[in-house]
């Protein structure tokens, strides 16, 4: 888990190196096309569920990177960013109470409050405030990553390789099409593009990918999620190390007393997370 943490801690300043070089919906689009690539072999038609694959898919994919990279692209600080990541999980949680029916006692409905309040005090800090769009962006993205999760929640016997294989199918010709329609200077910008811009793609293919989601995926099927989740924890806060240490991010008090308050709020979810909500076998 330790390592795992560490890929996605690396992974949000990747994202920024990335979108500096190419236009943010070209980087998502070669990215899935990456993962196309590399997965193919476990693109397989999941009978019956397909409905719910395809929905993740749109949501988890498309839906959810687009607006990130544009939010990387148009944030200075990858710090905030890292933090932002989390409201998937009190996304998630509401989610589920309006669409599965499940439970939430108080100590949720805290966590919830807290999660959401520390980002808004994130949020009116003068130097965020600077890139809000960013920050709304990153909002929406997790929302829709959150309501991929809940697709989730209904598939059985589906292997995390087998849900990113459709995820780069889809989002491949979404994203370039997107990219090719509103964005500019695709082509050239790749042309120039440094041996870092395609250091990082890789790492994000294949680190991030392979590495990250399948690992998360197999500590689940094997550990308490109690266990597993709460450890999750580590990968915003070395998003933020480095951020300060690779991206040159500036942390004012404000930031850290909101992005404490919001982590706190989304441990207390995870450790008070239901058994419905918990991934099936």
């Amino acid at each position: 888990m330790l390592a795992i943490d560490l890929i996605w801690g690396l992974n949000y300043v990747a994202g920024k190196i990335g979108v500096t070089h190419v236009p943010p919906l070209w980087f998502a689009g070669l990215r899935f096309l990456g993962v196309i690539l590399v997965l193919w072999p476990w693109l397989r038609w999941q009978r019956g569920q397909m409905t719910w694959v395809l929905a993740f898919a749109a949501c988890s994919g498309a839906l959810s990177f687009g607006p990130m990279f544009i939010a990387f692209q148009r944030a200075d600080d990858v710090s905030v960013l890292a933090v932002l990541t989390q409201l998937s999980v009190p996304f998630a949680t509401l989610l589920g109470v309006i669409f599965l029916r499940e439970r939430i006692g108080w100590p949720r409905l805290l966590g919830l409050a807290l999660s959401l309040g520390g980002v808004m005090f994130i949020s009116f800090d003068p130097r965020v405030f600077a890139y809000v769009d960013a920050v709304l962006l990153m909002v929406v993205a997790q929302l829709f990553g959150a309501a991929g999760t809940v697709m989730v929640r209904h598939m059985r016997g589906i292997s995390p390789f087998v849900l990113q294989a459709w995820l780069g199918l889809m989002g491949m010709p979404a994203m370039l099409g997107a990219s090719l329609a509103l964005e500019q200077g695709q082509w050239t910008a790749l042309a120039q593009a440094p041996w870092l811009f395609w250091a990082v793609l890789a790492f994000s293919v294949f680190l991030v990918t392979l590495v990250s989601h399948a690992g998360t995926a197999w500590l689940l099927r094997h550990y308490p999620v109690n266990v597993v989740m709460p450890l999750t924890l580590l990968g915003p806060l070395f998003g933020v190390l480095f951020g300060v240490l690779l991206n040159g991010d500036v942390l004012s008090l404000r930031f850290i007393g909101g992005a404490a308050i919001t982590l706190l709020g989304i441990l207390i979810i995870v450790l008070r997370q239901p058994e419905a909500a918990r991934p099936g076998p």
